[in-house]
């Protein structure tokens, strides 16, 4: 048994996935309470020696249960209906982030001292969720927070309904259906919640933590790649965990004449420009996807050559949108499924081929051995020089 509960609270687990497995055995867990409750029900005359210290400490644990849960019961049976709605409004939103916060808040407090006290509108979770910006590791560290205090939830219900009813099977029965239905709604209800808050963060609080961190003076070229690092690591502190970024930052310029984009789907694409003088461009994908990642450096190294003339043909183009569409219609299909989901092409025109560079920061991910973000370059010095870049990202 110690086992099974510990089995929750383990280093590198998925936090999420960890509350609905709870939720989803709450049956199971609470059964194993069984054995805790008997002990402590039948341990005074059956377990242990009568003079023994151990029989003594179960006694006096078996009565001052019994004590608090008669004196609890008593009290809560003589409210009116309206201190009872009251007591459970405050319940429901005490302001408390912490364990020690929730042990602080009930320390030296009646059921007459929570009636008096203030009334909070928001949930935990929610508090946690705000005050530290959306970021990931703080909120699923309450969520985890809430699953241990679940599974000991689970493990008291059924020792207290053993020393409460006698050990009367029928009620014990009737006690662990109800706690059943109320550790699945709760665990069911957070997952839910905490993924919909995740989901709901990109893209506009990752790009307004960005341009935090960023600041606000001119960023130089020279500070382009180290830009891109930060806003991607902003990005990568919110939201999934199974979410990855990449991150192209690029000198200000007008969209569809010096840069397009295209992907295979909405929701996958952000960006945010004219921001200091640069415009940043944000890429989402599923960090698990080496498969599809295996596909798209096989095909590009196939592709390579025809990008590269398909760029050399279009290079007097005035538009990079219409550029943008004739690769992926006319060349081949450069946005797939199972390869490449976003594509963004950039150009650049001046009499001086310095003048015609274009700046690039970037920051991605790489699989091992695989890159997630390919490029073909293009470069002409005719009369005037003509400077193309296409970026393909996972």
């Amino acid at each position: 048994m110690p086992n099974k509960f510990a089995s929750f609270n383990k280093p590198g687990i998925d936090v999420l996935d960890t509350l609905n497995d709870v939720a989803e055995n709450s049956r199971e867990l609470l059964k194993l309470g069984g054995p805790v409750g008997s002990l402590i029900a039948a341990g005074v005359d059956n377990v242990f020696d009568p003079a023994s210290d151990e029989q003594e400490a179960i006694r006096e644990l078996h009565n001052e249960m019994n004590r608090q849960f008669d004196a609890i019961l008593t009290r809560i049976t003589m409210l009116s209906k309206t201190e009872a709605e009251m007591l459970i409004s405050k319940l429901e939103n005490i302001n408390a982030t912490r364990r020690e916060d929730l042990v602080n808040v009930f320390r030296d407090m009646t059921i007459d001292g929570i009636l008096r006290g203030t009334n909070k509108k928001s949930c935990m979770l929610e508090l946690v969720n705000n005050a530290h910006n959306h970021t990931r590791v703080h909120l699923l560290a309450a969520v985890q927070e809430l699953t241990i205090d679940l599974v000991k939830t689970q493990l008291m219900t059924v020792a207290c309904a053993n020393v409460t009813t006698g050990g009367n099977e029928e009620i014990i029965q009737d006690i662990v259906e109800e706690a059943t239905k109320t550790v699945e709604a709760i665990g069911k209800h957070v997952v839910l919640w905490v993924r919909k808050m995740q989901s709901l963060s990109w893209p506009e609080i990752g790009i307004q933590a960005a341009k935090y961190v960023l600041g606000f003076d001119p960023i130089p070229v020279t500070s382009f790649n180290e830009s891109a690092r930060k806003v991607r690591e902003e990005f990568e502190k919110r939201g999934a965990e199974s979410d990855s970024y990449q991150v192209l930052i690029t000198d200000a310029k007008e969209m569809d004449t010096y840069w397009s984009v295209k992907t295979e789907r909405p929701g996958i694409y952000a960006r945010f420009t004219d921001f200091n003088g640069i415009d940043c461009h944000i890429f989402r994908y599923d960090q698990h996807g080496s498969g599809r990642a295996d596909n798209a450096t096989m095909w590009f190294e196939k592709k390579h050559d025809a990008l590269w003339a398909g760029l050399k043909h279009a290079m007097y183009s005035e538009y990079t949108s219409g550029v943008l569409v004739y690769l992926h219609q006319q060349i081949v299909p450069i946005i797939q499924s199972q390869t490449y989901r976003s594509a963004m092409l950039l150009r650049n025109k001046a009499f001086w081929a310095s003048n015609a560079r274009i700046n690039i920061g970037l920051a991605s991910w790489t699989v091992p051995g695989m890159n997630a973000t390919s490029n073909v370059d293009f470069f002409e010095n005719d009369f005037f020089a003509y400077a193309w870049k296409l970026y393909l990202f996972l």
